[in-house]
């Protein structure tokens, strides 16, 4: 998914195994990545204060540097699915 329009604030979903569907708030943008905390329906808010979790704004994919995700290792677990509307 094209991501280059996402803004702190946005939620979406995260596919995990693309099976398992998770809603994301986005807490950091810059130019090439985003990053985001999970939002657990009974916890509320999971993460750090710039986002836990962090993607690549062209492709929606984790990048996940000691997992090997990522666009530079051609591979991840973990992508932006899509934006939840609201």
């Amino acid at each position: 998914m094209d991501c280059s329009d996402v803004k702190v604030g946005d939620k979406l979903i995260r596919k995990l195994g693309g099976k398992v569907g998770m809603t994301m708030l986005v807490k950091s943008v810059n130019d090439k990545t985003f990053a985001c905390n999970a939002l657990d329906p009974k916890l509320g808010e999971v993460g750090g204060a710039d986002g836990e979790w962090e993607f690549d704004r062209r492709t929606g994919v984790e990048e996940d540097h000691e997992l090997g995700w990522g666009v530079k290792f051609g591979a991840t677990g973990s992508f932006i699915e899509s934006k939840v509307e609201e």
